[in-house]
């Protein structure tokens, strides 16, 4: 498995306040011309949500027992 983040960074969205919004781009597992983009927003101010990110829709997931590698079966990293 090869988690890539090939561009991240941050926007300014609201300069005289100091907004700004942090992104990951990650590459879809397959094929990516015929995928659709996914823009995933959560969190709080001063909060990070890559938590979620990653065990909530993305490739890692939590398990009891001992890891054997597998992804999840809703990843957005899943590779066919």
């Amino acid at each position: 498995m090869n988690l890539c983040f090939h561009c991240f960074r941050n926007v300014e969205v609201h300069e005289e306040h100091g907004g700004e919004l942090f992104y990951y781009f990650i590459e879809s597992g397959n094929k990516q011309a015929e995928e659709p983009l996914l823009l995933w927003l959560t969190g709080l101010p001063r909060c990070s949500a890559l938590s979620g990110l990653a065990l909530e829709i993305g490739p890692l997931k939590f398990v009891s027992a001992e890891y054997n590698g597998s992804l999840p079966s809703l990843s957005w990293k899943k590779n066919k």
